[in-house]
């Protein structure tokens, strides 16, 4: 998701929400202090609003997660695919 938006001439602040599908809700929250660590690593501080949604399963069959992101991007920034 984070290439993506560098792609679209976005940034990790950009971001305005994120949904987190998981097939596995208790694993992941056993493991959310080393995943905000990561958050904080590749995105830096900031959070944007966030929800985490339990489902039994996802389109790819092995995923384990799925996540949505909305940004706002500002138009000086903003790249489109030619």
């Amino acid at each position: 998701m984070l290439a993506t938006l560098a792609e679209a001439g976005g940034q990790p602040s950009d971001l305005v929400s994120i949904t987190i599908y998981l097939t596995d809700i208790p694993d992941y929250q056993a493991h959310g202090r080393e995943i905000g660590e990561v958050w904080r690593e590749l995105a830096g501080a900031s959070y944007p609003a966030m929800a985490g949604i339990g489902t039994t399963a996802l389109w790819q069959p092995e995923a384990l997660i799925e996540i949505v992101g909305i940004a706002v991007i500002p138009d000086d920034r903003l790249r489109t695919p030619s």
